[in-house]
């Protein structure tokens, strides 16, 4: 029990002189800490109803353009069965390229969308960045984190409510001017 005495403080000693030399990656008591809840703010958000709305507008737009591909492709197989045989080959060449027309349509339709999304989901990211950050410097926080980075988390922490307030209020700020 009395070597054990000593090679403890030993080893308290050894430990604190190295994290001494090291960066605490700990944050002393007095800091300011909170956290955001990333799904909530985007539910939340008026700009991202807005967006939604959009989106389906663009989306119901490409559908209706698609659907008259489609009808063009019924049609042209519909007219096969009336057709002598050396007219059906032509037909047949017709439908490939009309095959191949949709086909194309699709993709390129996808890849608008989907770029469109983009956009906007990285313009609301940068609004809550910018709210949060802004929050932050205002109301002096050192962290703000996002929920999903926590593995526990006390309510009183949860910034998500005054950092949505002012996502809002901006955005209706935006719109109205």
């Amino acid at each position: 029990m009395k070597r054990f005495i000593p090679i403890f403080f030993i080893t308290v000693l050894a430990v604190s002189t190295i994290s001494c030399g090291k960066k605490s990656t700990q944050t002393a008591v007095g800091d300011k800490v909170g956290y955001v809840d990333l799904g909530a703010l985007f539910e939340a958000y008026t700009k991202v109803e807005r967006y939604d709305k959009e989106m389906e507008k663009l989306s119901k737009g490409k559908q209706d353009e698609r659907s008259g591909l489609a009808e063009e492709i019924r049609k042209t197989q519909d007219s096969l069965e009336l057709l002598s045989e050396v007219a059906k080959e032509e037909k047949k060449k017709e439908l490939e390229k009309q095959f191949q027309k949709i086909e194309e349509f699709d993709n390129k339709a996808r890849e608008e969308l989907t770029a469109r999304r983009n956009d906007l989901l990285k313009e609301v990211f940068d609004d809550i960045e910018k709210v949060v950050q802004d929050y932050a410097d205002a109301n002096k926080y050192d962290m703000i984190f996002t929920s999903r980075s926590l593995i526990f988390k006390k309510d009183q922490y949860d910034l998500t409510k005054p950092v949505l307030r002012e996502l809002n209020r901006r955005y209706e700020h935006q719109a109205t001017a």
